[in-house]
Formats: structure tokens, C-alpha cells, sequence
């Protein structure tokens, strides 16, 4: 067990004393809270009691204590106290407490409370009764002195609208009696038409898609990706082809072309041998792109043919790459491919390369 310091949080007509202390474990201590209102009505506030460590000083706990009370009017101001015959007990203002069952007798009435209390007819501690309740008269003048008031407020606010608003010339041929700018259009930013095809799966549409991903895209036959490797040039040949070629693209236009497979697999084949397959690149946009291959550094890559090819618009071609190993082995290599000679993109080549084996089915032959 610890000591604990406590502090209290004053509200503007609620005021608890002490508003701090330190308390040993086990002890307690007396909360005196006074009320001393400073304008007339209901008045409903909650104050907070804090629980903070002595030797830090942060707060550990916080407990709220709902108070409420009422001043219905303002007592006459009480005679000062004075003379030579004064004590000092007839300086100090003496507490008058109440307890619960009279404090909710004071809450929501309508009638003027006695004076008395801590501050002269403004204490909601100091036990109330109700002397006179409002008549039918006196509701009915209170009902008309509210409707004045209001309709004289609403008057108010509109002879103020008026003055500021600016005024019109009906006349006038520019404006023909319409405020400056109010007949243009919001200067709202276009929005680009969707008209990109989509990205579709048959596997999922069960239709025959045309754009599917490069990972879903199926393998072109090897004599259609053959031919295809052979239709187009490796270097522009006009001067529009050599300025589309050598721009940077845009993040958008790159949703249009399609370079797959991303992972190129050859499968099992023997050391000693040269198999070839082929990277399908789809050109869906309306300019030409050129796309070079990067393999002429790699030792078991460095025979393929065609490293570079210009694509027309919403064309189709193929690069055959070609594996040749020596050796048997797990073959695995990262092959990169630029796109316009700015944008650098790569692809990955697997293969499982095993040794040439020789297996005789009979070790003798008898004649």
C-alpha cells in the first residue's frame, strides 16, 4: 500500500475544497463542494477527482462527480459587518449544507428560494422552499415576452443579411442582373474514358477471353511463336517509329503491354543440348515500343536470336530464348529486357539440365 495524491478539477460555478491532498493507505478525507452560481437557470456540470502518483505526477485514475443546482433570483445584498465590537468569527461566512432529498427539491423549481446559503440567494447548499409558484397570468406575459423577442431577432438578422448582400443593377446589359461568375461552369477535370479491355481468366469466365494475364496466358504453339519472331524489324525505320521508340512511358500504358511467361521453364533436358523457347510480348497500345532482350552476357543464354524487335500497335511477337548447358545442373537465371531503352523489366529462366545416359537392354547377344 502507497500513498496516493488527489486533486480536484473546479468548474466555474461548482468549487470542491481541497482541491488537492495526499492520502495514506487506508485513510480519507471529506470532499466539501459549494455551490456559487453566476447566472440565473438550471445549471448541471461535472467536476473531476484525479488520482495522481506523488512522485511522477501522472494521472492513474479520474472519477467524475455529477452536480446540479438552480438560482432562481438574486437576494437582497447582505449589511457588512463592522464596529469595533466585531469578532473575527463575524468576518467568516458560515456553510450551509444540505442534504440529497433538499437539493432535488431545489433543482427545477420555479419559485424564488429564500436568501441565504454562501453567497446571498445564489446557494444551492442551503435547504429551499417553494413560496410562490407562477400564475396563469404571469405564464401567458412570460409566453408573449418570448415570442417578442424572438421575432425581434429574426427581424434583426435579416435587416443584417440585407445590408450585406450586394446589390444588383437590373439595368445593367453586362450582367443583365446576375452576380459576377455565377453563370460559368465549375472548372472540373475530366475524367479519362474506361475504355481499357479487361484482364479476364477463362478458367474462371468460362469463355474465350482475349486478354488474360501473362501468368494465365497459355503458351503459343512453337511454329506460330516461330513466325511470329520473324515478322517485325530490329531497328525503327521511320522517323514517328524512332520517336515513339525513345520515350518514357507513362504508369498507365504499362497495363497494356504484356510480356509473359514470367517464369520461363524449359523442364527437364539433357546437358549438351540446345532447346529453345519463346517470350510473348503483346503491344496493346497505339504507338510502336521497342523491347530488347538482355541475354548476350549470359553464358548459357547468349545464343538466342532476335535480342531486339520494334512492335507495331496491337500486335503480337515472340523472342526465342535459347538454353545451352554443358553441365548438368538446377538452372536458374534472372533475365532482364528493357522497353524503350528507359523502363528495365526481368523475367526468370528455369531449367533442370540431367547428364546424357546410355542404357543397353541386353549385355549379350547369342547368334
Amino acid at each position: 500500500l502507497l500513498p496516493l495524491t488527489f486533486r480536484v478539477r473546479n468548474t466555474p460555478n461548482f468549487k470542491g475544497h481541497p482541491t488537492k491532498g495526499l492520502l495514506q493507505p487506508g485513510e480519507s478525507t471529506p470532499l466539501k463542494v459549494s455551490f456559487a452560481p453566476r447566472t440565473l437557470g438550471n445549471h448541471r456540470e461535472r467536476i473531476a477527482v484525479e488520482s495522481v502518483n506523488p512522485t511522477s505526477g501522472v494521472v492513474l485514475a479520474t472519477h467524475h462527480l455529477t452536480l446540479v443546482g438552480r438560482a432562481n433570483g438574486i437576494a437582497a445584498k447582505p449589511s457588512l459587518v463592522g464596529g469595533p465590537g466585531a469578532l473575527p468569527e463575524d468576518f467568516s461566512k458560515g456553510d450551509r449544507f444540505v442534504d440529497q432529498d433538499a437539493e432535488r427539491n431545489v433543482v427545477g423549481t420555479t419559485g424564488v428560494p429564500q436568501a441565504g446559503g454562501t453567497k446571498a440567494g445564489r446557494s444551492a447548499g442551503s435547504t429551499t422552499q417553494r413560496t410562490t409558484d407562477l400564475s396563469a397570468l404571469d405564464v401567458t406575459v412570460k409566453r408573449e415576452k418570448y415570442q417578442y423577442y424572438k421575432h425581434f431577432l429574426k427581424q434583426e438578422r435579416q435587416r443584417r443579411t440585407a445590408r450585406h448582400k450586394p446589390a444588383t443593377k437590373v439595368d445593367d446589359p453586362l450582367s443583365m442582373g446576375m452576380r459576377q461568375a455565377s453563370g460559368l461552369k465549375e472548372p472540373l477535370i475530366p475524367l479519362p474514358v474506361a475504355d481499357e479491355p479487361l484482364w479476364l481468366d477463362e478458367r474462371y469466365t468460362g469463355t474465350n477471353a482475349t486478354y488474360v494475364r501473362p501468368k494465365n496466358r497459355k503458351p503459343l504453339p512453337e511454329e506460330q511463336a516461330r513466325a511470329l519472331s520473324m515478322l517485325y524489324k530490329d531497328k525503327p525505320e521511320r522517323q514517328t517509329q524512332l520517336k515513339e521508340c525513345s520515350r518514357a512511358l507513362p504508369l498507365s500504358d504499362f497495363g497494356k503491354l504484356a510480356v509473359g511467361p514470367r517464369r520461363l521453364d524449359f523442364g527437364t533436358i539433357t546437358a549438351m543440348s540446345r532447346e529453345e523457347r519463346y517470350l510473348v510480348v503483346t503491344n496493346d497500345l497505339n504507338a510502336h515500343v521497342q523491347v530488347t532482350l538482355l541475354t548476350q552476357d549470359i553464358p548459357n543464354l547468349s545464343e538466342s536470336q532476335r535480342q531486339n524487335q520494334i512492335i507495331p500497335p496491337r500486335t503480337t511477337t515472340a523472342f526465342p530464348i535459347t538454353l545451352h548447358c554443358t553441365a548438368a545442373q538446377s538452372f536458374k537465371q534472372q533475365v532482364s529486357y528493357l522497353i524503350n531503352n528507359v523502363h528495365l523489366f526481368e523475367f526468370d529462366v528455369v531449367a533442370e539440365v540431367v547428364p546424357v545416359s546410355l542404357n543397353v537392354s541386353k549385355d549379350n547377344l547369342l547368334f
